[in-house]
This record gives structure tokens, sequence and C-alpha cells, in this order.
């Protein structure tokens, strides 16, 4: 089997609201070699691979998949450019949850299940979990996985009241809302230090380093999946920058690239927002 990847949307209506897309990456080649690097993203994913070792090296996680590896699960903040180095026989199945998406399905804070960029996913429920994810993986055809996901998190979906808190996501997610932190907090009806508290609680970041991601992510998907051609000057303005010129500070912040650099080197992989930087084997 050559390479394989395909981002698949979730059918079932409630499951849109928390969940942006699952995807699988599968491999038959045991020589295969693939490194790359993932950029900050207000999204959660949830990485589960069949058999793997990973391993922290020189600020890059890789992970060698081969037989008889016990089965791994990864979460993911995305809040920082991270590189990844995936070598053998690849079976990957991941979930992009939305913000405050995945905390519908854990029984845990957020921010005490993932205290760090990357870690091992340990739900409470943690036998539940391993169960499903050893279901997935014995199927011959990884694609029949996707119905199983979507009835697993059916199953183990508790409903929170994010009211408030959506409604200061959205604001700072909208362009079109230039409102200062302080005035994000009080429209919401959140004191400006408990806005804070709560993002940091159930979204394991700052209400200004979100906003900051979240304008990135809208001129990257302005111009991958929306194929806009407008100039680096118009997008910083419609992406609520105050000028280009603080747009590529914040693309240089966030990614180490020019915005120039940052579209020339990546690529768009699969049917949602995965954008990749991929690198030359060393």
């Amino acid at each position: 089997m050559a390479h394989f990847f395909h981002t698949y949307l979730p059918t079932h209506s409630l499951l849109r609201k928390h969940i942006s897309y699952f995807y699988i990456d599968r491999t038959d080649n045991e020589h295969y070699y693939n490194k790359y690097s993932f950029f900050p993203h207000t999204k959660t994913t949830l990485s589960f691979y069949r058999h793997a070792v990973v391993e922290q090296l020189n600020g890059e996680t890789h992970i060698t998949c081969t037989e008889g590896a016990p089965t791994v699960k990864l979460l993911t903040r995305q809040h920082s450019t991270r590189t990844v180095v995936q070598q053998g026989k690849v079976e990957k199945l991941g979930i992009v949850f939305f913000p405050l998406g995945l905390n519908h399905f854990i029984q845990q804070s957020y921010s005490e299940l993932a205290p760090a960029e990357l870690q091992p996913f340990n739900p409470r429920e943690k036998a539940l979990w391993d169960d499903m994810v050893a279901q997935c993986f014995s199927l011959e055809d990884l694609t029949e996985s996707i119905p199983l996901l979507e009835s697993f998190f059916l199953s183990v979906y508790r409903k929170h009241s994010y009211e408030a808190l959506n409604g200061a996501i959205q604001d700072l997610s909208d362009p079109d809302h230039l409102l200062s932190i302080k005035e994000v907090a009080l429209k919401n009806r959140f004191h400006p230090r408990a806005l804070n508290r709560h993002f940091r609680s159930h979204l394991s970041i700052s209400p200004e380093l979100f906003r900051m991601i979240a304008r990135f992510r809208y001129v990257v998907d302005q111009r991958v999946l929306h194929d806009n051609k407008d100039s680096y000057t118009r997008l910083a303005y419609e992406g609520g920058f105050l000028d280009q010129s603080y747009m590529i500070k914040t693309f240089r912040k966030l990614t180490g690239l020019t915005p120039a650099a940052f579209f020339r080197e990546g690529k768009h992989i699969g049917q949602a927002d995965t954008w990749w930087q991929f690198h030359q084997k060393e």
C-alpha cells in the first residue's frame, strides 16, 4: 500500500459541534520515513498508533512503528510548532477537536489531562478508551473504524454548559471583533482574571495566545481552504491584525517563518485544514 492519508467529517450532528474531523494515516512500507512540522492551532488532536515507540530527540517527536510495539495514544494541544518523525509501518488514527470539544468526552478537566503540549492520553476511564482503540485496530480495513469511533464518542458524550466561555471564544476568533481581552471578558460576564482562569482550566491556554493563534489560522484558512489570493496587506486587515508588519511578526513568532515562506514551504493534505511542512531525510 502506498502512503494513505484521508480525512473524514463526522456524520452525526451532535459530533459535528465538537469534532472537526477524523483522519487515517497509514502505510505498509516498513522503510517509510516522514519528517514534518505542524503549526499552532486552536484545536486539539488525539493520535492513536497501532504499534509504536515514541521518543523525544533534539526537540523532535520520533515515532517508530514496528510489530510488537505497544499501542500508543497521544494528546496534543497544538499551541506551538512541533516537528514529528514517523518511521516504519504507520497505522494511525487521528481525531481533531474544536476548542472545548474534547471536554465533552472526558471526566477530568482538560488542564489535568493536557498539562503539556504533548503527552500520553490517560483519561480516567482508560479501560473504556483502550477497548475502543483495540477494536479499531482489529479491523482489517481501518476506514471501517470511523463509524466505530462515532458510536463510541456518542456513547461517552457528556453535555457541559460553556455558554459564556463559548461566547468569549467566538469573540476572540472573529477577526471583525477588535475588542480588548478585558472588553471580551466583560461582554461575556467574566472578570478579566476569571476569563484567564477559565481559559487555562478548560483550554490550557491564555486568552491572548488563543486570539493570536486564531488570527493566524484565519489567514491560513483563507489561503488554503478558500484560495484567497488577496495581498498580505489585505489578508492582514481581514484577519484582525493592525497591519501587515504585525501579521508577519505573528507568523514568525508562531512558526519561525514569514507568511511567504510558510505558504511556499507547506503543503495542504487531506480534505480539512491540515497544513504541514515536510522535511528531507537527513
